[in-house]
């Protein structure tokens, strides 16, 4: 088996916002055709408790019920092929997992232990169906244990390789067994599903919820009231509106319990570990320095931030191409601490490129100064205004903040404008902690 690589700082940001696309374009495609979908677990979870992403997870999850399921199988070619593409059994033979994916067009992400699965691979969210369970408690024992034994199926082609001793026996036995056999198991189940049972629901080949985190009275354990996923509410996440369980609460407690507690630090951590990944074209987002030679794209990117914002100023606002070469000249000297006004301190500047395309600037004092600690901090950025919603903000915030710790800057504040609240939970996710405050402005510290 391959080493892990672990997915950290801005690539794991990086990570989140490609997942961050896919449920946009699965959000489109579903309103387009009325097909009914909710966010859940973790990403429900990180709706209600941080309006987006949880800062530490690694993947987003959505789920139908059986009847829309099948729905949105049948419209899965509107997907824009640039961006995504549905993937099941039905339409990749390698792929061996009872609930289906949207995996990011460009990509690549292996499972660590999954490097041999030759299913096409790519960042992904996981699309589960919800498929009836028996009324009676034996019936749904039953089909709890059947449904274990064709999840172990389906994992035997890993275990087989992954685990050691009698259970690598045991999964090579059961890595024989055609997977063919597992589905036509699964369809028996998934035709007789339907919207308007009063059955209620679960992913058939994933351990039941209900024993999954807790282990509920025998009555709650292997279903999940079909209500949950009838009725849906619109949520924040990562600024976007998307579908989610209207019974919020009730869900996210049978699930998590004191879901608004944060686990101890310990626990924070992503859900599987990868041993290949390559995010394509987002992994061309870097942060470089401003140079003299840096030309007209720059320039005409910087036009789209305002001339003040949130205590940016834009120096370049009403300048010239050529007074714009002159102050690139200027602001090398003040990078080296030459040629300084009176009173002020060397400062770094840098523009965030997603592949050749200037996106974003952002300034880092090498000092603090009196007026700087109570206007703008030593840290501030903007996204040019085509820009913005796409998420650069974190990841221009979070190179930085890497930046400045990497030469050195002693104290990092950063001053966020009181009605500019997007800027304060991008500031919060990168780790910033609220200290101070008057009527116009927060101030945050980083460690």
């Amino acid at each position: 088996m391959q080493n892990a690589k672990i997915i950290s700082g801005v690539d794991f940001r990086r990570l989140q916002l490609l997942e961050l696309d896919l449920l946009l374009e699965l959000d489109r495609v579903c309103k387009d055709n009325g097909i009914t979908y909710q966010i859940w677990a973790g990403t429900q979870l990180g709706a209600v408790r941080h309006k987006g992403f949880i800062p530490w997870d690694d993947d987003a999850d959505v789920v139908m019920l059986r009847e829309e399921y099948e729905r949105f199988r049948k419209v899965s070619n509107q997907l824009d092929p640039n961006i995504c593409f549905f993937q099941d059994h039905e339409n990749d033979p390698e792929y061996r997992w009872q609930y289906g994916k949207l995996r990011r067009a460009g990509t690549k992400y292996i499972r660590l232990g999954q490097e041999h699965i030759k299913c096409k691979t790519g960042v992904f969210i996981d699309v589960f169906p919800l498929d009836d369970v028996p009324i009676s408690i034996v019936g749904q024992m039953l089909q709890d244990f059947h449904c274990f034994l064709l999840r172990k199926i389906l994992w035997s082609e890993v275990g087989k390789y992954s685990e050691k001793g009698l259970l690598r026996i045991w999964y090579s036995l059961l890595s024989r067994i055609p997977v063919s056999f597992v589905f036509k198991q699964i369809d028996w189940y998934a035709k007789r599903s339907r919207n308007s049972s009063s059955n209620k629901v679960r992913t058939l080949c994933y351990t039941s919820i209900g024993k999954l985190y807790y282990k509920h009275p025998l009555e709650e354990r292997y279903g999940m009231p079909k209500r949950w996923f009838k009725r849906t509410k619109s949520f924040e996440f990562e600024g976007h509106a998307f579908s989610g369980l209207e019974d919020y609460d009730e869900y996210l407690r049978f699930s998590f319990g004191d879901y608004m507690t944060r686990p101890p630090v310990e626990q924070r951590v992503q859900h599987a570990p990868v041993s290949d990944y390559d995010f394509g074209v987002c992994s061309t987002i870097k942060l470089r320095k401003l140079s003299r030679e840096d030309g007209k794209d720059v320039f005409e990117m910087l036009k789209g931030i305002g001339r003040v914002e949130n205590s940016f100023t834009n120096p370049t606002y009403e300048m010239t191409f050529s007074d714009f070469q002159q102050w690139l000249a200027q602001q090398e000297c003040w990078d080296k601490g030459e040629m300084l006004p009176e009173g002020y301190v060397a400062q770094s500047i840098y523009w965030l490129y997603d592949g050749d395309n200037p996106v974003g600037m952002g300034k880092i004092r090498h000092e603090l100064t009196e007026n700087s600690r109570k206007n703008g901090g030593n840290i501030c950025y903007a996204i040019s205004c085509p820009h913005r919603g796409k998420g650069y903000g974190y990841v221009l915030l979070k190179m930085l903040l890497e930046e400045a710790r990497r030469i050195d800057v002693k104290e990092i504040i950063l001053t966020i404008d009181k009605n500019n609240d997007a800027s304060r939970k991008v500031c919060e996710k990168n780790g910033g902690v609220l200290f101070d405050e008057n009527e116009e402005r927060w101030f945050y510290r980083f460690e």
